[in-house]
């Protein structure tokens, strides 16, 4: 710990059980594979009257960007392909029957993302490449990556008739406290 930070895997928290009043996860979710487990762990450094609070991508979330990345890859393009986006029932069940946790409650936020001349932009800022998936930012090969943004590129051109076209993000918030 430096400074106060402490930098460790989420699977694996280095704290005593039962610690922190807070415990925040901000769009930390997104591998149904893990997910449950990093959650547990989460829940097991809340203290008894504790708030567990995460965000996470919902369904309906850039279901037109998905739609072209099956198109060109067949793969999804969010990096949550493997776990895919939640409901937010889902979520609820998650918090209170895998959890433990009460006074459960989750709600929705919708934003719009702009996609516009080969540019994306949410909030009146230019978006990262954060949704392109793992296996395409990690891409050894920068001709490889640089040809597939590009057709990514193009292929949402083509969808947004070359013009400007806006896109759904879901953002759901999720909280729960341990009794």
């Amino acid at each position: 710990a430096q400074g106060g930070l402490v930098v460790a895997e989420s699977l694996f928290l280095p704290f005593a059980s039962r610690r922190f009043n807070l415990v925040l996860a901000n769009l930390a979710l997104g591998d149904v594979d893990l997910d449950l487990a990093r959650l547990r762990e989460m829940a097991r450094v809340l203290a008894a009257g504790g708030q567990l609070v995460a965000t996470a991508l919902m369904a309906g979330t850039l279901d037109e960007l998905q739609a072209v990345g099956r198109a060109l890859w067949r793969r999804d393009i969010l990096a949550v392909e493997r776990g895919g986006l939640y409901e937010p029932e889902r979520l609820r069940r998650i918090f209170q029957a895998e959890l433990g946790l009460v006074d459960v409650q989750v709600g929705l936020e919708e934003r719009a993302l702009v996609f516009s001349n080969g540019y994306m932009f949410m909030d009146n800022g230019l978006m990262q490449a954060a949704f392109f998936p793992d296996w395409l930012r990690s891409s050894n090969d920068p001709r490889a990556r640089a040809a597939a943004i590009s057709a990514l590129a193009e292929a949402l051109n083509r969808t947004c008739d070359g013009g400007e076209c806006t896109m759904r993000i879901v953002t759901g918030v999720v909280v729960g406290k341990r009794p």
